[in-house]
């Protein structure tokens, strides 16, 4: 699926979407994370596997800004964030930190491109993550067809006493600019 095409990893952590797109026949493959330690294993981990790969030490936010500005975009971003909030409390603080992510992710998505975008909080449900990334969408001018979602893989059990086990949950979805029609605001005569 991503053989020759530019891809953005973002919150990649030690590299392990980004380096295995590389060696499915990515084009490029840019990674980019705050935490420096995370950076230099993913370094390491490209080399072992004889990737070339470029790695950014920076903040995920900064760098979309960046690439807005600069008129860069990609043919397949990930979105992998660690866990946003660890009560409920934090939760909408979690929101908006998905909503704007995914906002500037979907901005920096060629048209037609795609982005598989990931949540590990477990406070947060499918169904609000889900909703999160469709409004998400129609702030940045896009709609989304929703290809696959992503849950814990069979190696990662959870318990039926203990729902919060199943923690990841993601999309994957192509994102639709040039096709994009905002609904038509009915006018109060019209609803009649």
């Amino acid at each position: 699926m991503c053989a020759g095409m530019e891809v953005l990893d973002l919150c990649c952590y030690t590299g392990g979407f980004g380096i295995s797109m590389k060696k499915a026949g990515a084009k490029s493959v840019t990674c980019v994370d705050t935490d420096s330690d995370a950076i230099a294993t993913a370094r390491k981990n490209a080399k072992i596997n004889g990737c070339e790969v470029e790695f950014l030490n920076m903040n995920v936010f900064e760098y979309l800004r960046d690439c807005l500005a600069k008129g860069k975009t990609y043919d397949f971003i990930i979105c992998d964030p660690a866990k946003l909030a660890a009560n409920k409390l934090e939760l909408p603080r979690a929101y908006r930190t998905y909503g704007d992510l995914n906002k500037l992710a979907i901005q920096a998505v060629k048209d037609g491109g795609f982005l598989f975008t990931f949540s590990c909080t477990g406070l947060v449900s499918e169904k609000i993550f889900q909703s999160v990334i469709f409004n998400s969408a129609r702030e940045a001018g896009a709609s989304l067809k929703v290809l696959s979602g992503a849950g814990p893989s069979p190696d990662h059990p959870y318990s039926s006493t203990f729902p919060e086990g199943k923690y990841l949950k993601g999309l994957l979805v192509q994102v639709e600019k040039s096709n994009f029609i905002f609904p038509k605001r009915l006018e109060e005569s019209e609803r009649a």
